[in-house]
C-alpha cells in the first residue's frame, strides 16, 4: 500500500478480507517469504497459522503495522504499550486491564 517497503521479518497487517486466502482484516502477521508472485505470512498470535497471498493483494491490502491506533487494537492482549496525550482515561483503563502481566501507567499534567 502506498510507498511502504515490506520485507521478510516485517510486521504487517492485512486490511481486507479474502476468503480465498484465509486472511481477514486487522489481524498481524509476520512476513516469512516473499515470492514473485506470493507473500508467506505467519500469524502473530500462538497459532502461528500460514497463509500465502497474491502480490496483488499485498500490494493493495497489506500494510506494516508496528504501530496502531487505540481502536485498532481493541480486543488485542499485549506486553506493552506506549499511549499517547490524546487518549483519553477510559480507554487507557480498558488498554491496561488487557496487559499478560502487570500495567504501568504514567501521566502528565499540562
Amino acid at each position: 500500500m502506498g510507498e511502504q517497503r515490506i520485507l521478510v521479518g516485517d510486521t504487517v497487517q492485512t486490511r481486507r478480507n479474502d476468503p480465498r486466502t484465509g486472511v481477514e482484516n486487522r489481524p498481524q502477521w509476520v512476513v516469512r517469504n516473499i515470492w514473485d508472485e506470493s507473500i508467506d505470512l505467519a500469524s502473530v498470535s500462538d497459532s502461528g497459522e500460514i497463509r500465502r497471498v497474491s502480490r496483488d493483494y499485498a500490494l493493495n491490502h497489506l500494510q506494516l503495522a508496528y504501530a496502531s491506533t487505540v481502536h485498532g487494537i481493541q480486543g488485542e492482549t499485549m506486553d506493552a504499550a506506549v499511549v499517547g496525550p490524546d487518549v483519553d482515561a477510559p480507554r487507557i483503563s480498558l488498554r491496561s486491564s488487557s496487559s499478560l502481566t502487570n500495567s504501568v501507567s504514567v501521566s502528565t499534567a499540562t
